[in-house]
C-alpha cells in the first residue's frame, strides 16, 4: 500500500509539473501589448470619397512627454475599417489598437449609401467593445476630427462624455454598436443614432438620425426624439417642455399672434412604460401614450 501511494504521489507531481510548464509556455508565447508601444484610438470617423473608397480618421492621445501636441491624428483610405486600420499602422510608430475606441462617427453621404458592412467589420473585431457609441456627423468627419478645438482636448473622450451624459439624463436614446445591430435585425424597428454638428468652435447634438435598415433617411430634433424615447423602453427621469393656447386655461389673449397667446408648460420627472403590439401591417398607425406625471410646472 505504501509503495502504491508513493507511485500515485510521484505521478501527480509529474502531471502538475508538466501542466505548469505548459501554462508558462502558452503565456510566454501570447501576444504581449506593452503600453508604451501601442497607440490607443479613442474616436474614429469614416467618410465616403468620390471614387467610392472610404476614408478613415483616428484620434489617439500622445503619451510622449516631449511631444508638442497631445493628440495624434491618422487618416487612411480603404474599403473596410480593418483595411483602414492596417494602413494607419503603416503611418504610426506604435501599434494602433481599437480597444479604447469610445465613439465611431459616420458622414451623411456614407450613411445614405449604407452602414451595414462597415459597422459589421467593427462589430466582429473582438478587441473593440460592442458598447461603442455610433454617431452621424453633419459633414465630413475628417474635418470635424482635425479641427483645432481650443478647450475640448481629446475630442474622442469629449464626444463620449457628451453623448453619455445626455443618454443618462434621458435626453436622447442610447445608440451603442450592439443596439444598432439589434434594431437592424429586429422586426418593426430601425436603428437610430445621435446627429452631431459643429457650430464654430463647439460641437452639439443637433438631433437624432433615423435609418431605414442600414441607410440614413433623415433626422429629427431632440424634442421630437423624446417621444421615441418614451416608446423605446422604460423611462424614469427627464423633462419635456411645450406650449398650449392660453384659452385652454380660460385666459383671453390680449393680442393674437404674440407669444402671450400661449402658455409654456414643463413636465418634469416623467416616467413611462411601453408595450407595443403589432396587429396589422399597414402604412397607418395609432400610437397611444400613457404617462404618469409627477410634477407640473407652469
Amino acid at each position: 500500500m505504501l509503495d502504491e501511494r508513493k507511485k500515485r504521489l510521484s505521478f501527480i507531481k509529474r502531471f502538475l509539473a508538466l501542466w505548469c510548464s505548459g501554462v508558462i509556455i502558452v503565456t510566454g508565447c501570447g501576444d504581449r501589448q506593452i503600453f508604451d508601444e501601442t497607440g490607443l484610438a479613442t474616436a474614429v470617423g469614416y467618410d465616403l470619397l468620390k471614387d467610392g473608397n472610404i476614408r478613415g480618421t483616428a484620434i489617439m492621445p500622445s503619451i510622449n512627454p516631449e511631444a508638442k501636441k497631445k493628440i495624434q491624428i491618422f487618416s487612411a483610405m480603404g474599403e473596410t475599417s480593418k483595411s483602414i486600420r492596417d494602413r494607419v499602422n503603416l503611418q504610426s510608430d506604435k501599434r494602433v489598437l481599437g480597444g479604447q475606441i469610445r465613439v465611431a462617427l459616420y458622414s451623411e453621404n456614407l450613411a445614405k449609401r449604407g452602414l451595414g458592412s462597415i459597422v459589421d467589420t467593427l462589430y466582429r473585431d473582438s478587441s473593440i467593445s460592442s458598447r461603442v457609441y455610433l454617431c452621424l456627423f453633419e459633414g465630413e468627419t475628417y474635418d470635424m476630427l482635425t479641427y483645432p478645438y481650443s478647450e475640448e482636448g481629446n475630442i474622442g473622450i469629449y464626444l463620449y462624455r457628451m453623448i453619455e451624459q445626455n443618454i443618462e439624463g434621458e435626453k436622447i436614446p442610447s445608440s451603442t454598436m450592439h443596439e444598432f445591430f439589434r434594431a437592424y435585425y429586429d422586426k418593426g424597428i430601425d436603428p437610430i443614432m445621435p446627429y452631431i454638428a459643429r457650430k464654430g468652435n463647439e460641437l452639439q447634438i443637433k438631433g437624432i438620425a433615423l435609418f431605414q435598415g442600414e441607410r440614413y433617411v433623415g433626422w429629427i430634433t431632440p424634442k421630437e426624439a423624446f417621444l421615441i424615447k418614451l416608446m423605446h423602453g422604460k423611462f424614469s427621469i427627464g423633462s419635456y417642455d411645450t406650449s398650449v393656447p392660453a384659452r385652454i386655461f380660460g385666459e383671453e389673449p390680449k393680442s393674437r399672434g404674440s407669444k402671450k397667446d400661449r402658455v409654456q408648460l414643463v413636465f418634469d420627472t416623467i416616467s413611462s412604460k411601453s408595450k407595443i403590439d403589432l396587429t396589422q401591417v399597414s402604412p397607418r398607425s395609432l400610437i397611444l401614450i400613457y404617462d404618469y406625471m409627477r410634477e407640473f410646472w407652469n
